[in-house]
């Protein structure tokens, strides 16, 4: 095996940063993020009779690349997974309330009328060591030269003088060309 100094500094910082990642990926907080579906329309009217029709076994996927308004409805109105925060209040208070699988009742927003359709909640994922690893590097190199400098400035001769300097001499900037 390749013993040179370099492999061993290599090593080194491999065992540092796995062992910020574990600190890192415990400490993290995990928030909760939920995936929804919605069909958006115009109208109460509409919403309330899609809502009849997802009642009677309708796919709500096919009803809302039918009638959604929204970008999303191509994608039979998945929005993917958010966090809190992302969405207007109205919507966002609407999705929380609700037990994966389970459709709202028509929720008004500025945009229009929807009917929503929680797909799944999770925790948000933790970040792989290799998505943070220039941050972890960032970190180690950062505590070395805070270590560096703190050993630097502790054995650091000080030697304070008694002499009293008038500030009029300091503020005087000719002295310093002489």
């Amino acid at each position: 095996r390749d013993r040179s100094p370099s492999r061993g500094l290599g090593d080194v910082y491999k065992r540092q940063i796995e062992s910020l990642y574990v600190k890192f990926s415990t400490d993290i907080e995990r928030k909760k993020e939920y995936n929804a579906s919605h069909i958006l329309v115009e109208t109460e009217t509409e919403a309330k009779e899609l809502l009849l029709r997802l009642k009677n076994g309708a796919d709500f996927s096919e009803l809302a690349k039918t009638y959604s308004t929204g970008p999303s409805g191509a994608q039979g109105g998945n929005l993917g997974w958010f966090g809190q925060g992302a969405m207007v209040p109205t919507f966002e208070n609407a999705v929380i309330k609700l037990k994966i699988d389970e459709l709202s009742v028509p929720v008004q927003t500025q945009f229009g009328w929807h009917l929503i359709k929680l797909n799944n909640v999770r925790k948000t994922p933790v970040p792989t060591i290799e998505e943070v690893r220039k941050e972890l590097i960032t970190e180690i190199k950062k505590k070395k030269i805070d270590f560096e400098m703190s050993k630097i400035i502790d054995s650091a001769d000080v030697i304070y003088s008694d002499l009293e300097i008038d500030p009029k001499i300091i503020r005087e900037v000719s002295m310093i060309n002489d």
